[in-house]
């Protein structure tokens, strides 16, 4: 049973007991300049929204969430926003639908999009959990605002839930930068 251990200025870092092929690893701290392999998170950022938000505009998008990441270049962004979105057919004559996106601000770019819908006429709101993922290399460098937005079409009325929502559950945007 033999032990290795690794010292640095006098302090042990790491040993290493070969009877049980165990590294046991102390008192080490990553530096800020520390580089890590690609795929690695080396930021998280994360944004709730605190109240409900209701829109029934059809002819442009309205901000529900905003959330903003600085990676360093090269890397990329994984974007990753689920919540729960309503939609009321409030006697429309056509089937509302309820358009969600993921958008770049930054760079004017839609990066993902889904719909929830309800049927025309409906009296009952509809409610629907979604969610959007996207990995991307951002086009430019510096911070990056991420939005969530969404616009109903056919009429009715549209909501996402914010915290103070149903079962307290809100959206939530989650940025991670990977190391590229």
């Amino acid at each position: 049973m033999a032990t290795s251990k690794i010292y640095l200025g006098g302090q042990e870092l790491a040993s290493y007991d070969s009877s049980t092929t165990t590294t046991t690893v102390d008192n080490v701290t990553i530096g800020s300049g520390a580089a890590f392999p690609a795929g690695h998170i080396i930021n998280v950022q994360s944004f709730v929204i605190t109240g409900t938000t209701v829109d029934n505009t059809t002819t442009t998008y309205a901000t529900v969430l905003t959330g903003t990441i600085t990676p360093a270049s090269g890397n990329k962004i994984l974007a990753v926003c689920s919540g729960i979105a309503r939609v009321y057919g409030n006697d429309a004559t056509t089937e509302p639908i309820h358009n969600i996106q993921l958008y770049d601000s930054t760079n004017s770019v839609v990066l993902r999009m889904t719909w929830r819908k309800d049927s025309m006429g409906s009296a009952a709101w509809s409610d629907d959990s979604f969610m959007i993922q996207y990995l991307w290399t951002p086009a430019s460098s510096g911070e990056q605002t991420i939005v969530l937005r969404h616009m109903g079409t056919g009429g009715g009325s549209y909501l996402i839930w914010g915290q103070n929502g149903a079962n307290n559950i809100g959206a939530v945007l989650t940025l991670y930068e990977v190391q590229g």
